[in-house]
């Protein structure tokens, strides 16, 4: 496995980091949209972007991000 999609909740997130995996994170609600950006920061993943117009994201912004 290259790298691990998560929706950010706490529990998955260190379980991937515990095995080394880079994280690809789709943020939903609450706190998952703060937990990415952190993660971010510390250069383990990177987030899935939102389009500017409706905040939706699809098939294409994941793939993008992977």
């Amino acid at each position: 496995m290259g790298a691990f999609l998560t929706h950010c909740v706490w529990g998955s997130v260190g379980e991937s980091l515990r095995f080394g995996l880079p994280l690809v994170m789709l943020s939903f609600m609450l706190d998952h949209g703060l937990i990415a950006r952190m993660k971010v920061e510390r250069g383990v993943g990177v987030e899935v972007a939102r389009r500017d117009d409706d905040g939706w994201l699809g098939k294409d912004d994941v793939a993008e991000a992977m």
